[in-house]
């Protein structure tokens, strides 16, 4: 008897791990292949007059939501909910970005995979000058 719940505890274990590697893999490579395009439809450009550059930046609204519309399509085969969290910030020196545009943002993703399995990552996105 004590075989037989073995067993079935084996069972059980094994599908749940095939499960939740197969959900993790598919969140992953999906969070990893949040192509640039996503973030390039973000990108505005402002004048600056003093120095005569254009700068460019990231609309903080169009970010979030672009980044949310892609993800809850391509995850929905892999988990139900998710939680992404943007943190904006400057390039230059790190620090938090409370403006409308930034020049850097880091996107962070959270989904429950199986009852004891949950998918945690980040991504850093910066607009560097080009010469």
């Amino acid at each position: 008897m004590i075989n037989i719940l073995m067993y079935i505890f084996l069972t059980i274990s094994s599908f749940e791990l095939f499960v939740g590697t197969f959900q993790m893999n598919g969140i992953q490579r999906n969070f990893f292949s949040l192509n640039r395009g996503v973030l390039e439809n973000a990108i505005t450009f402002s004048y600056d007059e003093q120095d005569g550059r254009v700068y460019a930046n990231y609309d903080v609204e169009t970010v979030k939501k672009n980044v949310k519309e892609y993800l809850t399509y391509t995850l929905k085969n892999y988990c139900q909910k998710f939680e992404v969290g943007f943190y904006f910030y400057f390039e230059f020196s790190k620090a938090q970005c409370r403006l409308d545009e930034c020049s850097a943002v880091r996107i962070s993703l959270k989904a429950p995979v199986t009852l004891f399995q949950t998918y945690e990552n980040a991504l850093s996105f910066e607009l560097k000058e080009g010469r």
